[in-house]
């Protein structure tokens, strides 16, 4: 196999990386996590963005060239991926914050992914088929939930109003975002196969024309499929199922209390927020007294704004909201309708986001970026970047097609770029991922933890738990989780020693001490 054969294998096995994760988002849950319906697909995206990283840079070593592709959409993904970096970092709450963070972190390495990767018209529609696919899947098992045929072995899905997405209201914006794709692809495709069969003079059909047929088949059912389960979606939501989604007025007030009555430092609050992805310090810090005095509302905590872009400005700042509002503005500015898009963005004015459904957002504005490099390629170009004599400056960029005047020199120098941006990917995705398997295997014992203490084994749940806090030890539930344990171990044990009608032995004594202590200093 020699390079350029080498070369087109990396990349297919890029966009089937690319595709899988389209897939499995709106169906992969797993309950041996702490949150079953998220977490596993902040895995998944994190595994497959490293990858994808991973045989990037190793593609850029074999050609020995830095060659990026310019997208619409470039700067305003940058600035705001910048701002919430900066914002959970400064963030009072930064552990917190900066978890929160890195999901969007490999989102915005996937967005690049994706328009740096896709080159012809067959990827795009492998991509657009995998998110279809996905959507069909989650939509068969909802309509057969509905119908109280449940086709998973697990008992806590043996409801009706079961979905893999964790929540009825992301689903059916998630099925409301796919469903105008599938419905293009079954309009274009069939438009195509009538114009071929009116300037036919046989009926026969060829190959092709049985592959298109196929085609019309397969996209007609995905639509029909996801429009049904769309449908029963939104029955069940404004019937047996209401969303419980924080008003309005209490969103806007917390997201503007949070700019202005920050008394720790007001400056950084009203430009970052309080931190990315914390509002529910922003919710317990300023909502206003007469919140308690809802009925309906009083005992509920709030992880989410009323609306995304509201969350943004209570997390974010003033810069957060600003350049997702820039970022709204440069799709505008290509004036071309992307109905999808038109949707995700509407949604994400007027509805709070989840983790799926802001993925979606951001897989949906790859797919439009590489749909207009495709329509623009002379504004869209792909541009390689080499080295030049000092002189000249340190880094100069070449436009495809443009010719490179390098001295030998330069041209020697030139080969280290590859290996440089190579060594800073992995710097820059490296340390996240690090730290996000910390964070899953802790996860994974934490949840061991607490199956052992819904089975009152004592035992077993301290050490999970003391395991799991030595594995990744910056996660605030595992240290009140592992307090309540202790106490109740504590008071466990002086029961046992009461019902002996004795005092307790010297090594009890100590025990009981050290219980009591651990969590005070946890």
């Amino acid at each position: 196999m020699n390079k350029k054969e080498l070369s087109l294998y990396f990349e297919n096995v890029s966009i089937f990386l690319i595709g899988a994760f389209l897939f499995l988002l709106p169906i992969l849950f797993l309950s041996s996590t702490t949150d079953a319906f998220v977490l596993p697909k902040e895995i998944v995206l994190s595994i497959s963005t490293g990858l994808l990283i991973i045989i990037f840079g190793v593609r850029t070593l074999m050609d020995g060239k830095l060659r990026l592709k310019n997208s619409p959409f470039d700067l305003p993904v940058f600035l705001f991926t910048l701002v919430a970096f900066l914002s959970a970092y400064f963030s009072r709450n930064q552990l917190d914050a900066l978890t929160a963070f890195v999901p969007l972190f490999f989102l915005s390495i996937m967005y690049f992914c994706i328009v740096n990767l896709v080159r012809r018209e067959k990827q795009l529609l492998f991509l657009m088929s995998s998110l279809i696919a996905g959507a069909v899947v989650s939509s068969l098992v909802t309509i057969l939930s509905f119908l109280k045929v449940y086709p998973l072995p697990f008992a806590y899905s043996h409801v009706q109003y079961f979905t893999t997405f964790g929540s009825l209201l992301d689903q059916a914006l998630y099925l409301a975002l796919t469903l105008p794709i599938a419905g293009y692809f079954l309009y274009a495709f069939r438009a195509k196969t009538v114009s071929k069969n009116s300037s036919a003079s046989s009926f026969v059909l060829d190959k092709k024309e049985d592959k298109m047929s196929s085609s019309i088949i397969a996209f007609g059912l995905s639509f029909i499929i996801i429009a049904v389960s769309l449908g029963l979606t939104v029955y069940m939501l404004v019937t047996t199922q209401k969303p419980l989604i924080l008003p309005f007025e209490t969103g806007l007030q917390t997201g503007l209390n949070s700019l202005s009555q920050d008394s720790t430092n007001v400056l950084k609050s009203f430009l970052l927020g309080s931190g990315f992805g914390t509002y529910i310090t922003d919710f317990t810090r300023f909502k206003a007294a007469s919140y308690n005095l809802n009925t309906s509302l009083w005992s509920f905590t709030f992880f989410r704004s009323s609306s995304f872009l509201l969350e943004l400005l209570a997390t974010t700042g003033l810069l957060g909201f600003g350049t997702f509002l820039f970022l709204i503005f440069k799709i505008v500015k290509e004036k071309t309708f992307f109905m999808p898009l038109v949707v995700a963005v509407i949604g994400a004015i007027i509805l709070p986001f989840s983790f799926t459904l802001f993925s979606l957002f951001f897989i949906m504005l790859a797919i439009f970026a590489v749909i207009r490099m495709h329509n623009d390629p002379q504004r869209f170009n792909e541009i390689e970047f080499y080295i030049v004599a000092l002189k000249k400056g340190l880094f100069a960029i070449r436009p495809e097609g443009a010719s490179i005047n390098q001295n030998p020199s330069e041209k020697r120098y030139s080969k280290m770029l590859p290996i440089a941006f190579m060594l800073l990917l992995i710097v820059i995705v490296g340390v996240p991922l690090f730290f996000t398997t910390q964070f899953l295997i802790s996860d994974l014992t934490f949840q061991k933890s607490l199956v052992a203490a819904s089975q009152n084994n004592g035992l077993e749940t301290y050490n999970l738990q003391v395991k799991a806090i030595q594995t990744y030890p910056y996660r605030d539930i595992y240290h009140r989780s592992f307090s309540q344990t202790n106490l109740a171990l504590a008071n466990s044990l002086a029961n046992t020693a009461r019902t002996k009608n004795a005092s307790p032995s010297a090594q009890q004594q100590q025990q009981l001490v050290q219980l009591i202590q651990q969590p005070i200093t946890s």
